[in-house]
């Protein structure tokens, strides 16, 4: 283990030892400037899930009695909207009564701009008015309906909001994949099939129903920020943590989508914008974050002011999130609120008229219904004194050029912006241009949408790798079997293709051929062993098929790699001892040695044979030594590289909080080829362990794939030499209790499918598995798993190479 992974752990450790477990600690106030009371519980509030303030101030809180609803249980035929109330002021609610007691799953709850209680359930939206001002609602009118076969309680409507121009934004989950109908009051219908959550947006009446955004999981709730800023909470796939908050800007798609499976993993899924035509997310959450408000009062601490305040029904914990400008979105930074033990199940929140927050707590881990429930109160004696009326997270430039973009006609500046390194001023002009007659780009031209059949064969000829990998997504998703051929076209295109968009197309064509979306059918298979021993097959188009499977796929044996190493061109060849050297099998080492010590290979070929030969300097240091002495330049530096001891000149560097020295002395240039081997060198950062990049390496860290369009070089030394300075969301480790009094840090691997367990990766790279029922207490760490010190195990040359390597990465 390197020496920085021991330094991680044993900080890890001394964090651990100051956090016990509390599954049955009640849940409190991690700030001494806060107070947080119980307001009211079970037997008088059972199972709440959603609240909100009416006209006259009163508490309205949704107490359900249908989600997963026990044979035996003797509670209520309909869930309850209750009223609930202090009236002698003591801080207790002391009377109860029902404003409505007609609806099942329901699951939203929001006072709207006309005074009326606008309420969702998992397949309607209507609302609510008490006229004759006894108490009960006896006004009902509807708005939206679901028409599905989907039944799960909690994946149909969801989160309601208004904008300052009285249009209600309305979340819906991911459905389970099933078909539905979404219709509004003036009749309009919107239908939907495979895909994941969406935010539709409606007027108040329910009429001029449209589709705003798309690519979620499940959009449990909803809340604007300052200048009509759009946020929304999104639960997490089975296997791509963490769960998310979300910037939601018009147009846009967030990348998931149910129709290529539950896991997220899938090539034409996204959950942080990795593909071209899809945004990324502010920040990950806590796990199962179940409603939110957007706090612009003054009664909190100044610090909190104008933070999004979040409910973790999984994490049991209150979480509030700062919000950061990062070009025309924002990151987020975390403090926890609440914090409590395994009984603490916070799900929906509202401000009460006072200032202070209330939120529910389902109590119990159960979905079942169980008669437990508390509503609780967060409040601060901090009264912060405002002058003038606050801008808590003013617009930035970047903020108001996209939003010139989405209403600008000129073709010029929308194309130039369509190319821009932010994203969301990427999907700003997209939008802008999907105005325009006849928009030029694949994504504009489905965000206007025009005919698919008639915009895709061109587009899957297009010269850009983003537009055809657009093409690819858009094709698959309307599972157009008709334009197979075009797909296979470009498939077959070594013209213009790339590892990202060579996958897409696969899994796309194994999609319309099987339905399946796992990479294991026949038909990814057999073309990529089609492609390996076709002799008509560009070498190109080879070295492709062997980054489209991994190095142990049957197919790739030792005598087939061989082959392409001394018969192929010089791209294959290189692709071909990558690959041998990414094999597990103990033979691969013998044709390792053989390739590095051939005088008539290229010099770089023997030298990526020398770093799959680094994995075993036991046996091949000796060997290498004497590379090292006699070998042409390229091939001596590897060979020196892989029998190196230890750390080079760790005196003579700046400590990792000098980015500025360290930018200085590694200066300019560098040479991308032997940084690609300084990155995968097991021997030294051992980059590849974690990182993937162009279909290799591991998959703990974040895919380096397209790290050089993400920022500058000094960003990216920055992060190599204070990776827990910014740690990407779905990376983020967590420090678990079990209920052993234990405690592990690690970060959950993406496995498939719905499990009992949660495997996760530690700081030295070693799995562990915890059973999910012993798990009592989980906070995310503000400690990355990369350690600080990597840039101590390279000399300032390859730390130069290895820079200027994934600065080429776009």
């Amino acid at each position: 283990m390197h020496k920085s992974l021991v330094l991680v752990a044993g900080a890890v450790l001394m964090s651990a030892a100051m956090v016990s477990a509390r599954a049955d600690e009640a849940a409190h106030a991690t700030r001494d400037d806060l107070a947080l009371t119980k307001f009211a519980e079970n037997p008088d509030i059972v199972t709440p899930v959603a609240m909100t303030f009416d006209e006259k101030g009163r508490l309205l809180v949704v107490e359900s009695h249908t989600h997963f609803r026990p044979d035996d249980y003797q509670g209520p035929p309909h869930d309850r909207i209750r009223v609930v109330e202090d009236t002698d002021g003591d801080g207790k609610a002391d009377r109860f009564t029902s404003f409505y007691d007609q609806s099942d799953l329901t699951m939203g709850l929001e006072l709207g701009p006309d005074g009326f209680v606008y309420v969702t359930t998992r397949s309607e939206l209507f609302k609510l008015r008490d006229t004759d001002g006894d108490g009960k609602a006896d006004q009902r009118v509807d708005l939206v309906k679901m028409d599905t076969k989907g039944w799960y309680p909690h994946n149909g409507l969801s989160g309601i909001i208004f904008d300052e121009q009285g249009r209600l934004y309305l979340g819906t989950g991911e459905n389970l994949g099933e078909s539905y109908t979404i219709t509004g009051s003036d009749g309009k219908s919107i239908h939907a099939d495979g895909v994941g959550g969406i935010i539709y947006r409606l007027d108040s009446d329910g009429k001029n129903l449209t589709t705003f955004a798309t690519g979620f999981w499940n959009a449990f709730d909803v809340a604007f920020a300052s200048h009509g800023r759009l946020f929304m909470i999104d639960n997490d796939p089975d296997s791509r943590p963490p769960s998310r908050l979300i910037h939601v800007v018009e147009g846009a798609d967030y990348g998931f989508a149910f129709r290529y499976g539950r896991s997220g993993l899938h090539p034409l899924q996204a959950w942080d914008g990795e593909l071209p035509d899809t945004l990324g997310m502010t920040s990950g959450t806590g796990e199962a974050p179940t409603g939110m408000v957007y706090y612009n009062r003054n009664r909190m601490p100044a610090d909190l002011l104008g933070n999004l305040f979040v409910t973790s029904w999984g994490d049991h914990r209150v979480e509030a999130y700062k919000l950061i400008p990062r070009g025309a979105s924002f990151t987020a930074k975390m403090t926890t609120l609440v914090d409590g033990g395994e009984m603490f199940r916070p799900t929906g929140m509202a401000i009460a008229p006072d200032g202070s927050v209330y939120f529910a707590d389902w109590v119990d881990r159960n979905y079942k219904l169980h008669g437990k429930g508390r509503i609780w109160r967060l409040s601060s004696d901090t009264e912060v004194h405002f002058v003038t009326a606050p801008d808590f997270v003013p617009l930035t430039e970047a903020e108001k050029r996209a939003e010139k973009l989405r209403q600008s006609t000129d073709r010029q500046q929308l194309m130039q912006a369509a190319d821009d390194r932010d994203p969301f001023i990427r999907q700003a002009a997209m939008l802008g241009l999907s105005h325009l007659k006849n928009p030029p780009r694949v994504q504009a031209q489905r965000l206007a949408g025009m005919d698919p059949k008639a915009v895709i064969p061109a587009a899957l000829k297009s010269d850009s790798v983003e537009d055809r990998l657009t093409a690819v997504r858009w094709l698959a998703d309307e599972r157009l079997t008709e334009l197979r051929p075009n797909l296979l076209e470009a498939l077959n295109d070594d013209r213009v293709m790339s590892p990202r968009l060579f996958a897409g197309a696969l899994a796309a064509l194994e999609w319309l051929d099987e339905g399946k979306v796992d990479g294991k059918g026949a038909t990814i298979a057999h073309y990529v062993a089609d492609k390996l021993h076709d002799a008509k097959a560009s070498d190109k188009m080879r070295a492709m098929a062997l980054r489209a499977v991994e190095p142990d796929y049957s197919a790739l044996t030792l005598d087939l790699l061989r082959q392409f190493i001394e018969d192929g061109d010089h791209a294959l060849q290189l692709e071909a001892v990558r690959t041998l050297a990414a094999k597990s099998d103990p033979e691969r080492f013998e044709l390792l040695w053989t390739i590095a010590s051939d005088g008539a290979m290229p010099q770089d070929v023997r030298a990526e044979a020398i770093v799959g030969l680094a994995a075993n300097v036991e046996k091949y240091g000796p060997l290498l030594g004497q590379l090292a002495a006699e070998a042409p330049a390229e091939v001596a530096a590897e060979a020196t590289r892989a029998v190196r001891p230890g750390a080079p000149d760790i005196a003579s560097k700046p400590t990792t909080d000098q980015a500025a020295a360290w930018l200085k002395h590694v200066g300019e240039g560098g040479d991308p080829a032997v940084g690609r081997r300084v990155f995968f060198n097991p021997k030294l950062a051992d980059c590849s362990r974690c990182h993937r990049i162009e279909g290799r390496g591991g998959e703990i860290g974040p895919d380096l794939s397209v790290v050089g369009q993400r920022g500058s070089r000094q960003w990216l030394l920055e992060s190599i030499l204070q990776p827990s300075r910014e740690i990407s969301p779905q990376f983020t480790a967590e420090l678990l209790t079990t209920k052993d009094g234990a405690t592990h840090m690690g970060i959950m691997l993406p496995l498939p499918g719905v499990r009992s367990t949660q495997t996760f990766m530690d700081a030295a790279g070693q799995t562990f598995t915890i059973p999910i029922d012993q798990i009592t207490d989980r906070k995310l760490m503000d400690i990355s798993l990369m350690p600080p010190g990597l840039a101590y195990t390279m000399t300032l040359d390859e730390l130069r190479d290895l820079l200027a390597y994934l600065m080429q990465l776009r």
